[in-house]
Parts: structure tokens; C-alpha cells; sequence
């Protein structure tokens, strides 16, 4: 069950609940441990530090009426460890047959036709034994307008600019937060971040303060795969959390998404042949933009303005919008990842409707990289330009968010 956070008390503010979910991980003390892809090349010990060697599964959820899934890292050179497992449904005792949905980041198992009234599962293979309590897949969003993220101590000043923009310009009414292990503030804070947004009615705040994982410097193809935790989440939120959402919205608290003409994301992903909308972004570079963004009063994204002149340095990798309920996305070898959805055909994908977004440097705490300086530098004429398009963006959402207010005003 999930918790309701109540830290505004105004009929407007929108209900907050703490989802629950049910990892499971190796002991500690356990001998067994997941190993990197090629494992005899050489990788510093901070690779290590970071790198998920113990999570089998994430979470553990009801999907339809009768199947369970359980989705977490790729096993790896646990693979024979897990097919070797048995799973049984509780309190029935039930021995339930498990199917394997893997890819290079992440895994889906699915436990299919499980007896009703199954409460828990119990995986048991050579060396380990652990109840799991299955949840349940969750109706709070049914029929919403659904973006979700990360966070990990992301100004909250930040996180209410980003929710605000988005219920404003794309009539997201419903949002899912993964917070990894913020040390800055509690759940409560952040909830309290997001009350008393216009249109915003539903938030879920999850618990997520699992190791994110690491860049691997062992391989020259997606060093990226380790970043297991993320990927996972996108799975989650597509097969538990919003299900029967009217559509999903992949964005992180440093990017805010634009218009296509007068379509909002989510009237474009409804108008679409397959429910899915490719996101085109532009990085907006942190430096200081001068007059014009000191004297605007607004968030902090609002600060900076300006992209590198050529536009193939300035253009960053592709975000997505989804309908759950498509028929192919049905099929858990299809798995969303950051940038591109895994088992979708090329061709599907490059037929999809497109809007921009744009991804702010300056909105960063450095965590993976130096994307922002102490001392912001100026602009340099001779390099970067302001973004029109952001800024057009940025004056729509100032008149309210209605592209009829757009007149012919010089910025």
C-alpha cells in the first residue's frame, strides 16, 4: 500500500503517495556477485565502488490479472544462478515457471498465470533464499498525463520550475519522482516542492537510493551500460506505475520540453500512428546571457539562453514520450531506455511526430560531469547565440501557455 504524504492542506494541492516497491539483493556477506561484461579487462576501483554486483531485482509487481514481474539489473554471470532458481507463489506454495526478458542494461522476468491471491514470492537457488512481496500495479494514474524522472538533491527550486512548465505547457497532471538517495532533503520536501502547482493532481515519490553505476572505461561501445538503476526505472514506470496512463513523458528536472507548433506533447502523442513522440533537444550552454536574463523574474532555467552556433555541437541525444497502452509495447522485449526505446524498430521510430526540448547545463549539481562553473563566464559572441526557439518557448509560457497569446513582439 501506498503512503499519502499530506504537506498542503488547500483543496487544490495535489495528493501525494510514497510508492512502496521490493528489491532484492545478494547478502553482503554473500560469496556470489555480479561481474562487468568482459571481466578480465582492467578497471579502476572507483569503477567498482559504483558498479550494482548485488541487485537480482528492483521491484516486483502485479501486471494484468493475473501475472507477476520483476525487473533489475542484467544477470550476467548470474545467469545460470537465476534460471536455476525456483519461484513459489505464497501463501499457495505454488511452483510458478519464469520467462527472461533481458537486454544490455536491464532484465524482466515474468512469472506468468500465478495463482489469485498470491501475496509474496519466494526465490530460492543454490545459496539464497528471500520472500518478495509483490505490489501491486498501481491504478493512481490511470488516464493521466504522466512525466517522471530521477533525483538526487537537485535544487528544489529546480524540480517546482520544471513541474510548473510542464503542467503549464503540456497539461501534465501527474507526476513520478525516482529519488536516489537524496541526502539535501526528505521525500516530504520534495512533495512539499510540488504542492500548489495549477493542474498538477497526482504525485509518487519512490524511494530509489540504489547505486546508480558507473561510466565503464573497460569498453569503447555504450560505457553507459552499467547505469542499470535508470533503466530499470523506466521499465517500472512503464509496466507498474502508469500502465493505464494516457501517456508517459521521459524528462529529466534539467531539460524542459516545447511545443510543436500549437500541439502540446501529449495531444501530438494521442494524434500519433504509434504512440510515441521523438524529443529533439538543444543544449543551452551555462554561461551568462546578460541584461535580458537578469531582468526577467523566473526560474532559474530562465537564466540562460544561449547555444554554440553550430548546430550539430549544440544538438544532444533524443528523449521520448509514450502511450502505455499501444499494442506493441505490450511485448517485455521492448524496453524503454534514456534516449531511444530498445526493440522498436528504426524505421517505426524515424516516422514519429517530433517537438524540441532543451537541456540546461547550468541546471546541475556536476554529479556526472563539470557542466556548470562556480562562476558562470560570459557569453562569447563569437561562439554561442540565443536559442529563438527557447526563447520563443520561454515567452509562450510567461503569457500562460496559450499559443494564441504569441504575438509579434520583439525579444
Amino acid at each position: 500500500m501506498s503512503k499519502i504524504l499530506t504537506v498542503d492542506r488547500r483543496a487544490s494541492a495535489p495528493l501525494v503517495h510514497v510508492l512502496p516497491t521490493s528489491p532484492v539483493f545478494l547478502p553482503e556477506a554473500s560469496p556470489m556477485r555480479r561481474l562487468p561484461r568482459r571481466p578480465e579487462r582492467s578497471r579502476p576501483p572507483e569503477f567498482f565502488a559504483a558498479f550494482e554486483d548485488r541487485a537480482l531485482f528492483y521491484d516486483c509487481f502485479r501486471a494484468g490479472s493475473s501475472d507477476i514481474v520483476l525487473v533489475g539489473p542484467p544477470p550476467l554471470n548470474l545467469t545460470p544462478l537465476l534460471r536455476s532458481a525456483r519461484f513459489r507463489a505464497l501463501p499457495s506454495g505454488e511452483i510458478v515457471e519464469a520467462s527472461w526478458f533481458p537486454s544490455r542494461s536491464t532484465m524482466t522476468t515474468l512469472l506468468r498465470s500465478v495463482v489469485p491471491g498470491t501475496e509474496a514470492v519466494e526465490i530460492r537457488f543454490e545459496g539464497f533464499a528471500q520472500t518478495i512481496p509483490v505490489q501491486p500495479q498501481s491504478d493512481l494514474f490511470r488516464n493521466r498525463r504522466v512525466m517522471f524522472t530521477m533525483n538526487k538533491d537537485n535544487e528544489l527550486e529546480w524540480i517546482n520550475a520544471w513541474a510548473n512548465w510542464h503542467c503549464r505547457m503540456h497539461g501534465v497532471d501527474a507526476i513520478v519522482i525516482f529519488d536516489n538517495g537524496s541526502t539535501r532533503y526528505r521525500l516530504e520536501d520534495i512533495a512539499a516542492a510540488l504542492a500548489g502547482i495549477e493542474g498538477l493532481e497526482a504525485v509518487g515519490l519512490i524511494s530509489w537510493p540504489f547505486r546508480y553505476g558507473p561510466v565503464d572505461p573497460a569498453v569503447l561501445s555504450r560505457p553507459y551500460w552499467p547505469n542499470f538503476l535508470q533503466v530499470a526505472s523506466f521499465t517500472v514506470m512503464l509496466r507498474r506505475f502508469a500502465a493505464g496512463s494516457a501517456g508517459i513523458l521521459n524528462c529529466d528536472i534539467d531539460e524542459l520540453v516545447g511545443r510543436a507548433g500549437d500541439e502540446d506533447v501529449f495531444s501530438l502523442l494521442a494524434d500519433s500512428r504509434d504512440g510515441y513522440v521523438r524529443l529533439k533537444g538543444t543544449w543551452i550552454e551555462a554561461v551568462e546571457s546578460g541584461e535580458l536574463a537578469a531582468a526577467t523574474p523566473s526560474p532559474a532555467h530562465f537564466r540562460f539562453e544561449h547555444r554554440v552556433k553550430n548546430p550539430l555541437l549544440a544538438r544532444c541525444a533524443d528523449k521520448w514520450a509514450l502511450d502505455p497502452q499501444q499494442a506493441w509495447l505490450q511485448d517485455l522485449g521492448i524496453f524503454p531506455m534514456m534516449h531511444r526505446i530498445y526493440g522498436m524498430p528504426r524505421a517505426q521510430a524515424l516516422l514519429a511526430p517530433t517537438s524540441p526540448f532543451w537541456h540546461f547545463r547550468g541546471i546541475n549539481t556536476n554529479w556526472k560531469e563539470e557542466r556548470v562553473k562556480r562562476e558562470l563566464p560570459p557569453a562569447d559572441p563569437r561562439r554561442h547565440t540565443r536559442d529563438s526557439g527557447w526563447l520563443e518557448a520561454r515567452r509562450l509560457f510567461s503569457k500562460g501557455g496559450t499559443p494564441t497569446s504569441v504575438g509579434g513582439e520583439t525579444l
